[in-house]
């Protein structure tokens, strides 16, 4: 890892004094972890008081995020063409073992940095709301692809959110919001990388988490109210003591094979057979393959479809 170039202040004494800045702070992490990169050790390396620093910086983590973001930035234009050479690999396995031998050899050649980045990602007193929302910016600003890097931020949005308890399973995705105000994420993002604005990108983040949560309650109530309709449905088409089984699993895989259903439910096999062909007989059940051979028809449980498609 490269040290990190500074911004770009207006004027040429202060931008000499944000790379001061940012270069003792890179050197004392990697020199002595987070520990060691206090404000009066960086403001003596620098050669400018504590107040200067302050002055640029609310606080210490302001000025490690900067830090760390400029260092990462530089290391990824560094190892641009390095990385679009090796990453290229027969399938997405290969390509993934072969980021970790590299991200590996990374951690190695400067463990004290690494282990300062690591630290200060899981120790810095952030609501974890917060952190998920810097962490996709940051990653964003990486740009550590050549393609696919946006589909794998909004995927680590949803992953940080399971990570931290927030959501119950990673099923949580944002991407309608931000396609839908895409003029304005991008406009929050750059306003990060080139004044510092991170109240606004946050204030931004916040706001399409919680749209998308409404939306998420929205179509929660929806799927409660249909369960609650298709009880006598189920009851009346399949005639059988299983049809509370059969509702529950069709609720949770809406598309599904006969023999799943078997086994996850816990029915007789002539049972779920027989419950399946009335249910789409009634229906309820779309065959979306018809069974050939050994394999199994493929079936969908359209109206709780067309509530998560809408």
């Amino acid at each position: 890892m490269t040290a990190p170039s500074p911004p770009a202040p207006r004027q040429a004494r202060s931008r000499a004094t944000a790379d001061s800045l940012l270069k003792a702070t890179f050197e004392l992490l990697s020199e002595s972890g987070l520990e060691g990169a206090v404000i009066p050790r960086i403001a003596e390396r620098a050669g400018v008081s504590a107040a200067n620093i302050y002055r640029r910086f609310a606080d210490k983590d302001a000025l490690v995020r900067a830090t760390m973001l400029q260092a990462l930035r530089a290391s990824n234009a560094a190892n641009e063409a390095v990385l679009a050479r090796l990453l290229v690999r027969a399938t997405l396995a290969a390509s993934a073992r072969r980021l970790m031998a590299l991200l590996i050899e990374q951690y190695r050649s400067q463990p004290r940095l690494m282990r300062a980045l690591l630290r200060f990602i899981d120790e810095k007193p952030m609501l974890h709301l917060f952190a998920v929302g810097v962490a996709h910016v940051e990653f964003e600003a990486l740009h550590p692809f050549n393609d696919g890097n946006g589909r794998i931020g909004r995927l680590l949005i949803t992953l940080l959110l399971w990570k931290y308890g927030l959501i119950h399973k990673p099923h949580f995705y944002v991407s309608a919001f931000l396609e839908e105000h895409k003029e304005e994420y991008l406009s929050r993002m750059r306003a990060v990388s080139r004044d510092g604005d991170w109240t606004g990108w946050v204030a931004f983040f916040l706001r399409a988490i919680a749209s998308q949560s409404d939306g998420n309650l929205t179509i929660a109530r929806r799927i409660t109210t249909l369960y609650d309709e298709m009880k006598g449905r189920f009851r009346e088409i399949s005639g059988s003591k299983w049809h509370i089984a059969a509702q529950d699993y069709v609720f949770e895989n809406p598309v599904f094979k006969n023999h799943q259903l078997i086994k996850r439910s816990g029915m007789p096999k002539h049972v779920a057979t027989r419950i399946t062909r009335l249910l789409h007989e009634g229906g309820l059940l779309t065959e979306l393959r018809p069974a050939r051979g050994r394999r199994g028809a493929l079936f969908m449980f359209e109206p709780l479809m067309r509530i998560v498609r809408a």
